[in-house]
C-alpha cells in the first residue's frame, strides 16, 4: 500500500499518506466523502473511541480499514527511520500530553508504560500565555511568528534586558520573550515531574509528534528532559499510522477472547439451542441464518432475540457466563459484536443499523443464572 487516508480523532485531521509524505486534505468533523484508498483511524485508545469507531467503519462502507494508538504510531515512524530498541514517545497535541516507552524489537512494536496529562497540552500552555485570548489562538500564532519567537527568545536567554521584548501577538495580545519563556520553564518542571516514572533514561530514542509538539521551545524541553535530541514532527502520527496499516510493523496481537450468544429458538417446529459467535473486527456483528442477528431493546419488532426494558442479556465469555445491563438503551433492534481493549478486557457494542449511536456495554458476571436467551 503506496497510499492511505489517516483520519486523526485528537486532533480533527484528515490527512492523506503518500510516497511523498503528508497533506491535510479535509477536516473529518463531519464526516463527508473520503478520497479513494484504504481509510487508517488514529485514536488515544480511550474506551470512548469504540462507538466513534464503529460509527466512522459504518459510514466508509467496504473498504480496506485499520485502526492504530497515537504513541504506537509514532513509534511506528520511527522504526521505519531505523530506531530500534526502547523509545520515549511524547505525543503533544493541544488536547493533551500523551508519553509512553514502546520497544521495537525487530517488526514489533510494544507500548510499555505509558501517561496521559491534559494539563501539559497545548490548550493549558495558551492558557497561562496568553490568559486573555482565546486559547485555540495560540496555534495560529506559533505557527505564523514562529522565526520570531525563536529569535527573540533567544536573544533574551542570553540578555534579560530582552525580556520585555514583544515576542508574539495572540489574537491581539502581545507576549513578551519572557512571558513566554517563564511559561516554557514552568512547563518543564511539570514535564519532569511527569516523565520521572516513566524512566526517560531507559529509552535509547525519543520522539515527538502532535500538533502542539511541533512547537520549536517545546521540542527543545523533550530533548532537555530526556537527554537526547528528539527525532519526528507533527506528522509522524499520520506517516506511522500509513505504515502500521501496510504490515511492515505491528503490535503483538492481543490474547484472543471467544464470546457467545446462547439461544433457544423454533425452527421448523423443532426446538433448537445454539451458540451464536461474537466478532471482534471493527464493524463485524452476530449472523444468523446469513443475515444480522437482531435483538430487540424493549422487546422491539422484528427480531431474533427480544429483550423487555429490564432483561439483562446473557453471554458467555471464554465459557464463563456473564451478563450485561441494557436498561439505559434506548428501544430499537441492535446488532451485537464484542470488542477488546488493550489491556484484553471485553466490551459488547451494540449497533444500532436504524440511527441510534451504538452503545458500548461492560459485561459483569457470573450471570444470576444459566438461563440462555429466548
Amino acid at each position: 500500500m503506496s497510499h492511505a487516508i489517516v483520519l486523526d480523532l485528537d486532533e480533527d485531521l484528515l490527512i492523506s499518506v503518500g510516497d511523498g509524505g503528508t497533506e491535510t486534505v479535509a477536516a473529518p468533523s463531519p464526516l463527508g466523502p473520503l478520497p479513494p484508498g484504504p481509510l487508517v483511524v488514529v485514536r488515544s485508545g480511550a474506551e470512548l473511541d469504540l462507538a466513534r469507531l464503529e460509527l466512522i467503519r459504518h459510514a466508509v462502507g467496504p473498504r480496506e480499514f485499520h485502526a492504530c494508538g497515537r504513541l504506537v504510531a509514532a513509534a511506528a515512524a520511527a522504526a521505519a527511520t531505523g530506531a530500534e530498541g526502547t523509545l520515549l514517545v511524547c505525543d503533544a497535541t493541544w488536547a493533551t500530553l500523551r508519553a509512553g516507552l514502546v520497544t521495537v524489537n525487530g517488526t514489533r512494536l510494544h507500548l510499555g508504560r505509558f501517561i496521559e496529562v491534559p494539563d501539559l497540552g497545548g490548550l493549558a500552555f495558551a492558557s497561562t500565555v496568553a490568559p486573555e485570548a482565546p486559547a485555540t489562538a495560540l496555534a495560529e500564532t506559533l505557527d505564523e511568528e514562529a522565526h520570531r519567537i525563536a529569535a527573540v527568545t533567544g536573544v533574551a536567554a542570553d540578555d534579560d534586558l530582552y525580556r520585555d521584548v514583544r515576542a508574539a501577538s495572540v489574537a491581539g495580545h502581545d507576549v513578551s520573550a519572557g512571558a513566554l519563556m517563564d511559561a516554557v520553564a514552568g512547563y518543564e518542571r511539570r514535564l519532569r515531574a511527569e516523565l520521572g516514572p516513566l524512566r526517560p533514561a531507559d529509552a535509547v530514542w525519543t520522539v515527538v509528534s502532535g500538533g502542539f509538539g511541533g512547537f520549536g521551545l517545546l521540542r527543545g524541553l523533550f530533548g532537555q528532559v530526556s537527554g537526547r535530541e528528539p527525532v519526528g514532527g507533527t506528522g509522524w502520527v499520520a506517516t506511522g499510522a500509513a505504515v502500521l496499516a501496510r504490515g511492515r510493523y505491528g503490535e503483538p496481537a492481543p490474547d484472543q477472547v471467544r464470546a457467545v450468544l446462547p439461544l433457544h429458538r423454533r425452527r421448523h417446529g423443532r426446538f433448537e439451542q445454539m451458540l451464536v459467535g461474537l466478532p471482534s473486527a471493527y464493524g463485524s456483528f452476530a449472523a444468523l441464518d446469513g443475515r444480522p442477528l437482531l435483538l430487540g431493546v424493549c422487546d422491539a419488532e422484528p427480531c431474533d432475540v427480544p429483550l423487555g426494558h429490564r432483561d439483562p442479556l446473557r453471554i458467555e465469555i471464554d465459557g464463563l457466563a456473564r451478563e450485561a445491563d441494557l436498561s439505559d438503551l434506548p428501544t430499537g433492534r441492535y446488532q451485537i459484536g464484542l470488542r477488546t481493549l488493550r489491556d484484553g478486557t471485553p466490551r459488547l457494542v451494540l449497533f444500532d443499523p436504524d440511527g441510534s449511536p451504538p452503545a458500548v456495554l461492560s459485561p459483569s458476571g457470573p450471570a444470576r443464572n444459566e438461563v440462555p436467551n429466548d
